[in-house]
């Protein structure tokens, strides 16, 4: 599982940074989502990496626990893009 996290933040994250075309502007677009979808794609993938890195401390430290479930859940609805 983290190695999978790891690749969605790595390589989807980079990829959504490197499409930018001044990546110094970058904070910028993610303040106006509603203008850029490369804002967009960057905000859901730092909303799955979030979600999902709780979710694997959970698994890791609380497994089985309804809070691990919840994140499960969350974690796979996350990526809408």
């Amino acid at each position: 599982m983290f190695i999978s996290w790891l690749i969605i933040v790595v390589i989807k994250g980079g990829l959504h940074i490197a499409h930018a075309e001044k990546v110094s502007r970058l904070w910028m677009m993610i303040l106006k989502p509603k203008k850029s979808w490369i804002s967009r794609g960057l905000i859901i993938t730092a909303l799955l990496a979030l979600f999902g890195a709780v979710q694997l401390a959970l698994s890791f430290w609380m497994p089985g626990t309804s809070l691990e479930l919840i994140f499960k859940v969350v974690t796979g609805v996350a990526p809408w893009e």
